[in-house]
């Protein structure tokens, strides 16, 4: 790959200016007393709707007991009165199997209301439930329309900021568009390894990238070399020309 020409050297630098302009911009974004606000509005809906939807398993799980225990009650009210009509259809005569079956009948009426008790108390807890969800509900869209205010203070506070952001992100697009793809696939990764501070110039013995002086061997070593190279100390991309 040929070395960078003095002018692409430029565009580099200058796109480097553009990325740091942009980080600065967008902090000052993220500072707006709007925005943090907002932030603050949505983290409270965020933790609204995981609450509801962990009511919402146990209202359905409620629901699900309160029908299983109505599906017991209809099988054991059914066989109640097959049971009864046994006992009181005269086929059984036998004075011991009546006592047996009166104990059966008793039995079978003990349990059927001990799972209408279990349904009642799971029908109750999920009308509770359901209070519980339509509470959060309440909430979630009042601060749903809070978070939509806020939006738009944001959005005017802002108004100036993003006109800037916009402006430096197409400056960007059209400084990256002169790099060399070589270069600018150098750039993008030394970005990502540090924090989006990719480059700097060898500027005396000093790197303007990490603010480190350069020993006189690595600064004669750096003049002699290749116009783009790496900082000895930060390891990001330097420019020496």
């Amino acid at each position: 790959m040929s070395e960078p020409t003095t002018e692409e050297l430029d565009d580099l630098l200058a796109l480097a200016t553009t990325d740091a302009e942009l980080r600065r911009l967008h902090k000052q974004l993220d500072a707006l007393p709007e925005q943090q606000q907002l932030d603050d509005v949505q983290s409270e809906v965020t933790a609204l709707q995981e609450r509801r939807a962990d009511l919402g398993l146990d209202r359905d799980a409620a629901q699900a007991e309160a029908t299983r225990q109505d599906k017991q009650v209809d099988l054991l009210r059914q066989r109640l009165a097959a049971e009864q009509q046994r006992l009181y259809g005269g086929e059984i005569t036998n004075a011991r199997e009546l006592q047996s079956m009166r104990a059966e009948i008793e039995s079978v009426e003990r349990r059927i209301e001990e799972h209408e008790l279990t349904e009642l108390e799971a029908m109750e807890q999920v009308e509770q439930l359901e209070a519980q969800i339509g509470d959060l509900d309440a909430q979630i869209a009042a601060s749903g329309e809070r978070a939509g205010e806020l939006e738009v203070a944001r959005g005017e506070a802002a108004k100036t900021l993003l006109v800037d952001i916009a402006e430096h992100e197409v400056a960007r697009d059209t400084q990256r568009g002169k790099l060399p793809s070589g270069v600018r696939d150098q750039y993008d990764m030394a970005a990502k390894r540090h924090n989006g501070v990719a480059v700097g110039r060898l500027d005396g013995d000093r790197c303007t990238a990490c603010g480190i002086s350069l020993s006189y061997a690595d600064v004669n070593e750096l003049v002699e070399g290749p116009p783009l190279t790496s900082c000895p100390s930060c390891q990001r991309l330097m420019v020496v020309a």
